[in-house]
């Protein structure tokens, strides 16, 4: 316990100076902690750690670490945001959905086509990054036998060069498509995780209207509109209605 304080009491004035290769050291002694049991000090290692950089691991081993806790709006929330930034990882899969099987609220969502995990983790590609990367070098390849295309002399090279630079730029126009959409996608902060014991889901932004239903915590909505204090948020099954904006954390 006493050791667990002082991790706590100098975690803040570390933080200020923590580069990523510091970060990354943490991390280490995140996993040791974990490792020899230590979950709550391994919590409070991973949990500075993304005050300086986000990543998908960090998250689900912060995840991990609130799911042992019993804490379990965190851990879904820490699930949701690593799933967010790799999807498709297997591990994070199975861990989200087993933390969602404890929730106390049941809603089955609304019928949608799921293409598989095989292609989430394509879409969002090894690196946040990749999609922006592969575009630009693509680019350059379409770009150099254009201009191949322009000095050749003969006319099968000519022929030949115009043929490559418009197959890849066909391929540079759909990474610049993934990448526009895996921006958007990092971007969007719509999705929100219950962390209050019991949430009343009412039909209009004021505490006198009338009750639809009760939410409560790790049960996941999507916020449609904002109003003041209160949200306008929908279920995945479609039901929907407005709470109160401090009973959620934004994914």
């Amino acid at each position: 316990m006493k050791q667990l304080f002082f991790i706590l009491f100098l975690l803040p004035f570390s933080l200020s100076a923590m580069n990523k290769n510091e970060a990354r050291q943490m991390v280490d002694s995140a996993n040791v902690a974990y490792g020899n049991g230590e979950t709550e000090a391994a919590a409070a290692f991973y949990d500075s750690v993304l005050h300086v950089f986000a990543s998908a691991e960090v998250h689900y081993n912060l995840g991990n670490c609130y799911f042992k806790l019993n804490d379990l709006p965190n851990a879904i929330l820490n699930y949701e945001r690593a799933w967010k930034l790799a999807p498709g990882d297997e591990d994070i899969y199975h861990n989200l959905r087993a933390a969602d099987r404890q929730v106390v609220d049941e809603i089955n969502a609304l019928p949608m086509v799921d293409l598989g995990n095989s292609w989430r983790r394509f879409q969002a590609g090894e690196d946040r990054d990749q999609w922006a990367y592969l575009s630009l070098g693509l680019c350059l390849v379409a770009f150099g036998l254009l201009s191949f295309m322009v000095i050749a002399k003969r006319a099968i090279f000519k022929r030949i060069s115009f043929i490559l630079a418009a197959v890849v730029f066909v391929f540079c126009i759909s990474s610049i498509v993934f990448a526009t959409m895996r921006t958007q996608e990092l971007k969007e902060h719509t999705k929100a995780v219950i962390f209050a014991p019991k949430v009343d889901i009412r039909s209009e932004p004021n505490d006198n209207s009338t009750r639809l239903l009760i939410l409560h915590e790790g049960s996941k909505v999507v916020i449609e509109e904002e109003q003041g204090e209160w949200i306008e948020v929908r279920l995945p099954n479609g039901n929907g209605g407005w709470m109160r904006a401090a009973n959620v954390e934004v994914i």
